[in-house]
């Protein structure tokens, strides 16, 4: 019954916690970590030998237990040098423009406009006035009004202008002065175009490799080209070469005789009327007819039979057709060389006329 009291007055007292001491528990077991660097690689290799750097376990820093405090090593440091100040320069400022200066430079700025506009007005007073006249029209006069002159259709289908008289040039196209060429009358026939030019050259008897110039007259006046053509080639009134004979060529033209040993060489020279508006490439397409025709009526004597006609090349630069005879030396050949047509009777009097054009 005591034991069951006491044990009442015990529970009912308070609890006492027992007492508490100092004492501070060990840390917690680090697990041995392995690193390596550079320094402990270099380390590994000289002590072992061996190529494979061993890792170390690193020093603990200072207030673990068992591990001794690190001394820190201080290397000095070698005091850095204060920057170098430079001076700062700082520009002048612009010094202030005279007054006179800015004066002259306006001056200067006005005479160069004034000087532009003189010269505009100059060059539009020499030039386009003159150039506006030139594109005006003028007015016909009531004294002398503008007639118009008809033009009629020719065979080459060419406008053609009224055919006047042929009047003898100051100069022939080969240079020689017409009044001081040799005569030559015929009756505009053929026999008598190729008599009189036989008589001429039996009468000049020039020398080797020459050329001479002559006038052919009908009735006391020069005959045309196209007139002489006609006659040489009688063909070419119905072959369309009389069209372009009278279209394409101006009236007065050059009839020479070239000298060889062989004899005398007959040629024609005429030169392209500009007004007849034909390109070389048309022109040479109706000359054509020529090939056609009676072209052994040219020579002065029989040449011969013909062989074929063929295209050649003058002065590297021209074309012209040709046919070779049966005589020696005797070919015939025409072609546009520039501003002419030459119908020959031999190529070494092709040559020579072409030399005296200066072609």
């Amino acid at each position: 019954m005591d034991e069951l009291n006491q044990a009442s007055q015990n529970s009912s007292l308070p609890q006492v916690p027992p007492p508490q001491t100092n004492i501070v528990p060990p840390p917690p077991t680090t697990p041995e970590v392995l690193v390596r660097t550079m320094e402990s690689d270099i380390q590994s290799v000289r002590a072992t030998g061996e190529p494979v750097a061993q890792p170390v376990t690193p020093l603990r820093p200072s207030g673990f237990a068992g591990q001794a405090p690190i001394t820190p090593q201080i290397t000095p440091v070698a005091p850095v040098a204060a920057p170098v100040q430079f001076p700062t320069q700082t520009a002048p400022a612009p010094a202030p423009m005279p007054a006179t200066e800015t004066k002259s430079g306006r001056l200067l700025l006005w005479f160069f406009i004034l000087t532009l506009i003189v010269g505009i007005g100059w060059a539009t007073y020499k030039y386009g006035l003159p150039a506006y006249r030139a594109m005006v029209p003028s007015k016909p006069t009531a004294e002398a009004p503008a007639q118009g002159v008809a033009l009629e259709p020719s065979a080459a289908g060419l406008a053609v202008p009224p055919e006047p008289a042929p009047v003898a040039p100051a100069i022939t196209p080969l240079g020689a002065t017409q009044d001081a060429l040799p005569k030559i009358e015929t009756d505009g026939t053929l026999p008598s175009i190729t008599a009189a030019l036989v008589a001429e050259a039996k009468k000049t008897k020039s020398a080797s490799g020459t050329i001479q110039e002559v006038s052919l007259l009908n009735a006391g006046a020069p005959m045309s080209f196209a007139t002489v053509l006609g006659v040489l080639l009688p063909e070419a009134k119905t072959n369309g070469l009389d069209g372009i004979l009278t279209a394409a060529f101006d009236p007065i033209f050059s009839a020479y005789l070239f000298y060889d040993d062989r004899g005398a060489w007959p040629g024609y020279i005429a030169k392209i009327n500009p007004a007849s508006q034909i390109d070389a490439a048309t022109l040479a397409s109706r000359l054509q007819a020529v090939e056609t025709s009676s072209y052994k009526n040219l020579f002065l004597v029989d040449a011969g039979a013909p062989t074929t006609f063929r295209t050649g090349q003058a002065r590297d630069k021209y074309i012209d057709r040709f046919v070779p005879l049966a005589t020696d030396g005797a070919l015939f050949s025409y072609g546009i060389f520039g501003d002419y047509v030459i119908i020959n009777t031999s190529n070494n009097g092709l040559v020579k006329a072409l030399d005296l054009l200066k072609l």
